[in-house]
């Protein structure tokens, strides 16, 4: 956050908080005022001067987020609510929560975002996260599968042949060893690798997933930083 000083209070807030360094840079150049300046300012305190001096301070949005914030706005106003945004909008989505450690036990806080873009970024990585996490959940599961369907087929299979083969016809069989991998075991494993493809075609790629309809959806929510 940048702050910089105008001509006098006359013609406005003395000091204006600025959400974007370039929009700063060109207020001042704009102004073209000698004893103009930008500097950086942390949020917290830029905040505490708002509200103790309201008339002296403001705080300038980006444009850009301006518009993105109006944007959601008209279609959550179809619900009920405010159409436009009044000061510098921040950006959150619904059922979002961070649950932060403290010495008073776990805490749940909302996080708030003044570049939408940020926001999107976030929350297309946490999603994509939980599918590569699903994927790999369930190909282990089928690993797990075939492993515990083999161990019952062993454990079946010896205990048949105790009962029906002599013990010297047991030995001699043990000792040639398996002549191959059995038939149900190679099925299995090339259904494995099919369901594998098809879990990264189609749960590991965004674009299938909104199309199928599987790919979850944030409902933002748009605020004023100043309320």
């Amino acid at each position: 956050m940048f702050a910089l000083v105008t001509k006098g209070e006359q013609n406005g807030p003395v000091f204006r908080f600025f959400m974007d360094l370039s929009d700063a840079v060109s207020y001042v150049k704009r102004l073209n005022v000698p004893t103009g300046m930008v500097g950086a300012c942390r949020l917290d305190v830029a905040y505490e001067h708002f509200k103790e001096k309201p008339h002296m301070f403001q705080f300038v949005p980006n444009e850009k987020q301006v518009k993105a914030a109006n944007k959601l706005l008209k279609v959550i106003s179809r619900k009920g609510g405010k159409r436009k945004i009044d000061g510098v909008p921040v950006f959150t989505a619904q059922n979002l929560n961070i649950a932060i450690a403290t010495n008073d036990g776990i805490k749940w806080y909302t996080p708030y975002f003044f570049d939408k873009n940020l926001l999107d970024n976030i929350l297309e990585a946490s999603i994509d996260q939980h599918f590569r996490t699903m994927i790999q959940n369930r190909h282990m599961q089928r690993r797990r599968d075939v492993i515990d369907d083999s161990l019952t087929a062993e454990i079946v299979e010896e205990s048949g042949d105790s009962l029906f083969e002599p013990p010297e016809v047991q030995e001699v069989l043990d000792e040639m060893g398996h002549t191959g991998i059995p038939l149900n075991v190679l099925s299995k494993a090339a259904e494995i690798q099919f369901l594998d493809v098809v879990d990264k075609v189609l749960l590991g790629n965004k674009w299938l997933r909104k199309a199928t309809g599987i790919q979850p959806k944030f409902p933002y929510l748009v605020d004023s930083f100043e309320e």
